[in-house]
């Protein structure tokens, strides 16, 4: 038995390529039941996402050729040559690492988001819902869901913003300390908006205000992300009270200028303000920067910060990768010797079958030793039989791989004859 992995995802399909292969959760279930009457296939996991599809299968080697290769075919009813050479397929070793990188958000198209190891766990309990899964995939899933929350807590991996909204808000809150009771003023509307105020919503701000030139189109926005709307006016007004002012419209010319924002802060008597204008073309004078306790960002400072951040989170993915190595080690050192353990079991039972027959031989005679003496012949078979069974015993449980595994194995067996052994019992 072989763990297999065939796929597509991000780095080799296009997205026109991906969506045709999109599984919704509707129909898990019955691509589950498709993929395990491929040939050979006899567990299965299913993983759809914008970025991939994943077949995560247990097939007999004998399978290889087609097993759930021939799955997209089947059950999208396209042509092989519109896919075959975007799919992948991994085998044992492969496949294992393969699958606690993605449940780690390392083979992610940005190394960290969250979200994949949510998708994982849900693909997984939908196939157990369904009885696709066996020991195998039991046990590997459930290993890289343990593999996925441990990288996350033992590396910095996901912890620095990598989007110019969670960026302006790890902004704000460097500047602030704590978000909580702030109020949060938003000028425009849009998808930049809407994700930033969403980040801020988890910090518990105390309220966000929508202002816009037309009143009406800031109140459809402002229901949408549960806030209030205010009209725009020139002298400022609605940022009287604010703490962090997010803009992100169009504008044919500067809406918050120096001299406007200069008489803002004289009302509010200096207290502190943090600007974040991620329009372009820009919105706020940059000269606003110049007053005292005003903080003024552009997005050009949040595309900088992602930067950097997301080269930490590369740094954090190495030390990761090495968590990987550790636990891909450990998961194949339980499935190499699932696979030879009736190997062993069936070689032992042999050694002390011989070893009972040659003693009896012996001992038949009764006279000839005493008690003491056959105890002692008793003791001596038993640890020879130990000594003789040890080193093949250590050489498949250590097998460095699966193949190898299945090569001794295979190999003991026809030496001993075990299997027709196990026939005749």
């Amino acid at each position: 038995m072989q763990i297999v992995v065939t796929g597509l995802n991000h780095r080799t399909a296009p997205v026109e390529l991906r969506e045709q292969f999109a599984i919704p959760e509707a129909q898990l279930g019955e691509a589950l039941e498709v993929l395990l009457a491929q040939n050979g296939v006899s567990e299965g996991v299913i993983l759809s996402t914008c970025n991939r599809v994943e077949l995560y299968t247990v097939e007999s080697a004998s399978g290889e050729k087609q097993g759930s290769a021939s799955f997209f075919r089947e059950f999208f009813h396209v042509a092989e040559h519109r896919y075959i050479n975007h799919l992948y397929r991994l085998y044992d070793a492969a496949a294992v690492r393969h699958l606690f990188n993605v449940a780690s958000s390392l083979d992610s198209m940005i190394v960290g988001e969250p979200q994949i190891l949510g998708q994982v766990k849900q693909a997984f309990l939908r196939a157990q819902e369904v009885r696709a899964t066996g020991p195998i995939l039991n046990h590997l899933f459930t290993h890289a869901l343990a593999v996925g929350k441990r990288a996350r807590s033992e590396t910095a991996v996901g912890t620095q913003a990598v989007s110019v909204p969670s960026a302006a808000v790890d902004l704000a809150r460097t500047i602030f300390d704590r978000l909580e009771g702030k109020r949060v003023v938003v000028i425009g509307r849009g998808k930049m908006s809407e994700l930033a105020l969403r980040h801020l919503k988890r910090e518990n701000v105390r309220e966000v205000i929508v202002v816009g030139r037309c009143l009406g189109h800031a109140h459809r926005f402002a229901k949408e992300v549960g806030a209030s709307a205010r009209p725009f006016d020139e002298a400022l007004t609605f940022l009287d009270d604010a703490d962090i002012v997010l803009a992100s419209t169009r504008a044919p010319h500067m809406l918050l200028s120096a001299a406007a924002v200069r008489q803002l802060m004289r009302r509010r008597h200096n207290r502190l303000l943090l600007i974040v204008d991620i329009s372009v073309p820009r919105v706020v004078d940059p000269a606003v920067n110049d007053l005292e306790n005003v903080y003024l960002f552009n997005i050009d400072h949040l595309e900088e910060i992602v930067a950097e951040n997301y080269r930490l989170r590369l740094e954090e993915a190495r030390k990761a990768g090495a968590l990987i190595e550790e636990e891909t080690a450990e998961f194949l050192e339980w499935f190499n010797s699932r696979q030879v353990v009736p190997t062993i079991q069936a070689f032992r039972e042999y050694l002390e079958t011989v070893r009972r027959e040659e003693v009896q031989r012996v001992l038949s005679d009764l006279s000839r030793f005493t008690p003491e003496q056959r105890e002692l012949i008793e003791q001596f078979s038993r640890a020879l039989v130990n000594k003789i069974a040890h080193t093949p015993t250590v050489r498949l449980k250590s097998a460095p791989d699966p193949e190898t595994a299945s090569q001794f194995s295979a190999a003991l067996q026809a030496l001993f004859d075990l299997q027709e052994r196990q026939n005749r019992k």
